[in-house]
């Protein structure tokens, strides 16, 4: 192997490890299967996104940042001056227009971690104030609620909670002895959560009346957990393995599966030595992904019932981020031999990338706005 994948290879592992992270703490399609999708929805495209970046900020020193960007006129908002994200992961509410996350609040201390909202001006407003380490995992389609992790210390408990969108009405959403989740999905009606307390043992709670609505419980692992938009199914990676970075193990994923909640029957859409964050069309009926192996990855399309699989890039190290509101393009990531990495949107009729972001740095994590 060449020196220049060894390294790329590194970089891999160290975006799956950051995936894993967040994995955890938190398709009318043609019937030719060789066809790609032609989804239609009148729903209007977006030329508006926000992703994370590693750059100088204004006073010169390296730092992870939120940054807006209107793809009309490129011209781009730095959303998280003064901050420097521990991890570059990050929610945005369309009804908020705001974007939340987690960054040290004073010092380096574990506790320090609170969370913080930032609108599209850079006005930002702190969430959280206490002597706990709070990360957040999640904001409610509609808007209403953010859920997010607590704990004392890294050996505590770790306790999931909801609030506001302004910080206030902090709650449990588990009363009693049930406090830990490694998942906390919202449905698409923003009633009910599924949790997930072990390995692989799913609930839905009904946010109303905290009524555990429906179980499911399994020997395979269920990570990355992500409810369909018509909330008929679930979507989550399995067969996981460890493999190593210096000092650090991390995960690797090989399969995609999806859970009818109706029947609870799983099926397995894809396998491969390494997968990556499947997300649904919005229309429900399609799933793109990252797949591949530890020296490449390039981007696939499947339908929910694992017919038509199809790849959508020949070379390259890309990862998925985002579906356009009208189902037609993806925004993806291309990591650089030399770990810098350059943003695209994939028209997913015609297979054809647009680069929109290529400033010569760590450009990760886009979204639609």
């Amino acid at each position: 192997m060449k020196i220049k994948n060894l390294a790329k290879t590194g970089t891999l592992k160290a975006m799956i490890g950051m995936l894993a992270i967040i994995f955890i703490t938190a398709s009318q399609c043609a019937t030719n299967s060789s066809s790609s999708p032609n989804i239609q929805t009148d729903v209007a495209g977006s030329n508006e996104i926000i992703f994370s970046s590693v750059r100088p900020n204004p006073d010169g020193i390296m730092t992870t940042g939120i940054y807006y960007l209107d793809l009309e006129t490129m011209a781009e908002v730095y959303l998280t001056p003064g901050r420097n994200l521990e991890m570059p992961f990050f929610f945005w509410s369309p009804q908020r227009q705001q974007v939340i996350y987690t960054d040290m609040a004073d010092g380096t201390a574990y506790n320090d971690d609170e969370i913080y909202a930032s609108d599209l001006n850079g006005h930002q407003i702190r969430l959280t104030n206490n002597n706990h380490s709070d990360s957040v995992i999640g904001w409610s389609p509609d808007g209403e609620t953010i859920s997010f992790y607590s704990r004392a210390d890294p050996y505590a408990a770790l306790y999931l909670y909801l609030m506001n969108p302004d910080g206030s009405n902090i709650r449990p959403l588990f009363d009693g002895e049930m406090t830990f989740s490694s998942a906390a999905v919202w449905s698409a009606d923003s009633q009910r959560i599924l949790t997930n307390q072990a390995s692989c043992d799913l609930n839905i709670i009904d946010l109303e009346t905290r009524e555990t609505l429906w179980r499911f419980s399994d020997e395979d692992i269920c990570d990355g957990i992500r409810w369909s938009p018509d909330n008929n199914m679930l979507l989550y990676l399995s067969d996981r393995d460890l493999d190593t970075l210096p000092n650090s193990p991390i995960l690797i994923y090989r399969e995609i599966l999806t859970l009818d909640l109706k029947t609870k029957r799983k099926a397995v859409l894809t396998k491969f030595d390494v997968v990556l964050n499947p997300i649904w069309s919005p229309d429900s009926r399609w799933i793109a992904f990252s797949a591949g192996t530890l020296e490449a990855l390039n981007l696939y399309l499947v339908r929910s019932n694992g017919a038509a699989l199809e790849q959508l890039t020949e070379s390259g190290y890309y990862t998925v981020n985002d579906w356009s509101p009208d189902g037609q393009k993806l925004l993806v990531t291309n990591i650089n031999d030399d770990a810098t990495s350059v943003l695209y949107i994939l028209d997913v009729n015609d297979k054809r990338l647009e680069k929109i972001v290529d400033n010569g740095f760590m450009n990760q994590n886009p979204i639609w706005k």
